[in-house]
């Protein structure tokens, strides 16, 4: 489909990767409008909320450096492709 475009291999890869690094941010931006009726239905407050998003960002800000270097070290394609797992 996007080869009809003409785009390259890498433009193709890139393609790829940028929607589903677009995607983490899409949903990262639509969890705090849910706050409101997550608060309600949990029982929460909106800093314990606030709490479990900052825990979510920092999780990933601490394994996103080692498990890209070592991904791009050991096999890149592999590690790409099946997650962390």
């Amino acid at each position: 489909m996007l080869g009809s475009f003409g785009l390259g291999r890498d433009a193709r890869v890139n393609l790829l990767l940028g929607s589903g690094h677009f995607l983490s941010h899409f949903y990262q931006l639509c969890l705090p409008p849910l706050f409101i009726a997550w608060q309600q239905a949990f029982d929460v407050s909106f800093a314990q909320l606030g709490l479990v998003m900052a825990l979510m960002s920092a999780t990933a800000a601490l394994l996103q450096t080692p498990w890209g270097f070592s991904s791009t070290a050991s096999a890149p394609a592999r590690s790409s492709l099946a997650g962390p797992w």
